[in-house]
């Protein structure tokens, strides 16, 4: 069987099925876990508490993952303690929501806390929880007096909460990703040396793009659902790509699918969003390692390619539309949608990365409207959308 076909099979049969993640073996990479440091020591400052903690649980105990660096902290990494003595974070894993206590020493329901012995009788806390709903543990504050803590403070936690949730959600999606390719690895394995080479491509190309960010700015720079960078990440990376290249020769393609929302309406938001991501994996597996990809928008992308030709040009614009033409097979849907796009090149149009992508949406707003796969940004599209925003203005006046 081709490879393509065989990771297609592989796709379809594992599109809605359960996938079996043991969450307990996936390790928090250093990078991220100084970055989750960062975090505890930046509220603890913040908050002037003593003590915030990270505490991760497994089936018999729970223990310190990280403790913010704090005068009169009195919590040490890998501290632990088994389940059933009542611990603050035990009850909030198991309600699976905040639980706030201004003096434990003043609520009978709190008074025996084995926390008190440590002389910490304010708490608030919020669950961490993997994508599957297992409860990875806490993240919490507490405090050797009594503290009613704001809300604002709590809004504070709740924020970190979601960054580190998607930090998890993150490493989740990798292990998906690694269960799913060491199926397709076992199934063609044996087959032809083409398949067996390829399939390692496909292993390192996935390793080499595991980059996990800092928990706090991770979940600004990167779209969730695709895993790509979002626009602003995409504007850095293009400024420091065009400043490290003179003259800035960069071909910038921004590209969209068309009537996506009939997807949405038609199929649901589950099918739409799995549609996104299988196309988005298309895309990735002709992109060289220099190459820019990002999701700018809802089914809007932008790609820049440095040291582009003409040659280059034409390939690049030919693999998005074939992967975008190609029907996806998604649950028992044969799908397929088009896409138009719009080209912008530096220096020629612009050497500022912000105009560059601005430059090239014009254009594909150009080639939405004319029908056509894609149209280049030129003088006369710039005189196009000129004419239409000053029609524009006249109409509304």
């Amino acid at each position: 069987m081709p490879y393509k076909a065989e990771l297609k099979k592989l796709q379809y049969d594992h599109l809605f099925g359960h996938v079996d993640i043991n969450t307990s073996q996936i390790d928090v990479p250093d990078d991220m876990f100084n970055g989750w440091q960062k975090t505890l020591d930046l509220l603890a400052e913040i908050v002037d508490s003593p003590a915030v903690l990270i505490m991760k649980v497994t089936a018999t105990d729970i223990s310190v993952f990280t403790t913010s660096n704090t005068q009169g902290n009195p919590y040490n990494r890998h501290d632990s303690e088994v389940l059933g003595n009542g611990l603050y974070c035990e009850t909030v894993i198991k309600n699976q929501s905040e639980l706030h206590i201004p003096n434990a020493l003043k609520d009978p329901e709190w008074d025996q806390n084995p926390d008190i012995k440590l002389g910490m009788i304010a708490y608030c806390g919020l669950p961490l929880t993997w994508p599957d709903k297992t409860p990875f543990g806490t993240i919490c504050m507490l405090d050797n007096q009594e503290r009613e803590y704001s809300q604002s403070y709590r809004q504070l936690l709740e924020r970190f909460q979601n960054g580190i949730n998607a930090n998890l959600a993150h490493l989740y999606q990798q292990s998906e990703l690694q269960y799913l390719n060491q199926i397709l690895e076992n199934n063609v394995q044996k087959r032809t040396t083409e398949l067996a080479k390829l399939s390692e491509k496909l292993i390192k190309e996935i390793e080499e793009r595991r980059v996990i960010e800092d928990s706090v700015d991770y979940y600004k720079s990167y779209d969730a659902l695709t895993g790509l960078p979002n626009r602003l990440s995409f504007i850095s990376s293009l400024t420091q790509q065009l400043n490290a290249s003179i003259p800035a020769n960069t071909t910038v393609i921004y590209f969209g699918l068309r009537n996506f929302k009939s997807i949405n309406n038609s199929y649901g938001y589950v099918v739409g969003d799995k549609l996104l991501q299988l196309f988005t994996q298309r895309v990735q597996s002709f992109l060289s390692s220099d190459t820019l990809f990002a999701r700018v928008a809802g089914a809007e992308f932008v790609i820049a390619q440095p040291k582009c030709d003409s040659t280059d040009e034409i390939q690049l614009i030919n693999q998005i539309i074939t992967s975008s033409n190609t029907p996806f097979m998604i649950a028992e849907f044969t799908i397929t949608i088009p896409c138009c796009m719009g080209i912008a090149q530096a220096p020629s149009d612009s050497e500022n990365a912000a105009e560059l992508i601005q430059k090239a949406g014009a254009a594909m707003d150009i080639s939405k409207v004319n029908g056509s796969p894609y149209t280049f940004f030129t003088k006369q599209t710039q005189l196009n959308i000129e004419q239409r925003y000053h029609l524009e203005s006249n109409l509304v006046d």
